[in-house]
């Protein structure tokens, strides 16, 4: 908005409480001002695409999007958590059940998880755990009233994790790593060279045309395999335009 329209947002509103009621001046027009732009900058980003040639581009991302499939809510996870790594065992099974009475209040009272309990209570009690409703009250860093509805929940919950044997506290799954040989090596590198020269020419972040991952499979497969996996693992338009480059990267010796 502010390259094409010199309109500057307020950030600050992103992570106002939308729910009251009524809504501040301000926030009615942070949402007006958020909208009003969406249909020019619209016009105006195709017309630069259909320039530049990647309009189809962008077109096949949004059928892709739109045909996608919601993912399945597996509910919170520790392992989401920044900070969570350095808990003991025991303490992340607290931390579970924590999360998952945040998350049941979350969506009870309507609001974003942040909005109910912060991370770093939450990790303050995995870590020290209150267990009785008097401990959970004199938690400094979140709201008196808050705490008083929600406190019999969360001592219950600790109760819960703390009664579970060693062997229900989570656990990171781990799937071992493959290291790639010699000679895959050299095929990756040759292949993120293709990509980096491609990118420049293109005046395009590398990881835009085709992620690393993707560069990496590719250099574990045998090279006659190349064209029919290229054909089935990439969208239509890396294939016109990365495609080629990617095969004579892999038919190069050096």
């Amino acid at each position: 908005l502010e390259e094409f329209f010199g309109v500057r947002l307020d950030k600050k509103y992103q992570r106002a409480d939308w729910s009251a009621r009524p809504l501040a001046p301000e926030l009615l027009a942070y949402a007006a001002l958020d909208t009003a732009h969406l249909l020019p900058l619209r016009d105006r980003l195709a017309e630069e695409l259909q320039t530049l040639g990647r309009l189809a581009w962008v077109e096949e991302e949004c059928r892709r999007l739109e045909a996608a499939e919601p993912a399945e809510d597996h509910g919170p996870s520790v392992w989401k958590v920044k900070g969570a790594h350095g808990l003991g065992p025991r303490d992340l099974a607290v931390l579970q059940r924590l999360l998952e009475v945040r998350d049941r209040y979350a969506r009870e009272w309507d609001r974003p998880a942040f909005k109910v309990l912060s991370n770093r209570t939450l990790l303050e009690w995995a870590a020290r755990p209150p267990r009785s409703r008097g401990a959970v009250l004199q938690t400094e860093g979140a709201g008196k009233a808050l705490l008083a509805r929600i406190a019999d929940d969360v001592v219950a919950a600790v109760e819960e994790a703390l009664a579970l044997p060693p062997e229900a506290w989570p656990r990171r799954e781990t799937t071992a790593y493959l290291p790639l040989t010699d000679r895959e090596e050299a095929r990756l590198k040759r292949l993120k060279r293709a990509r980096s020269r491609l990118a420049r020419r293109l005046g395009l972040d590398p990881g835009l045309l085709v992620n690393s991952a993707t560069l990496e499979r590719l250099a574990r497969l045998d090279p006659a395999e190349a064209p029919g996996w290229l054909a089935t693992n990439l969208k239509a338009w890396q294939q016109e335009v990365v495609g080629p480059e990617l095969l004579a990267a892999l038919s190069t010796a050096g």
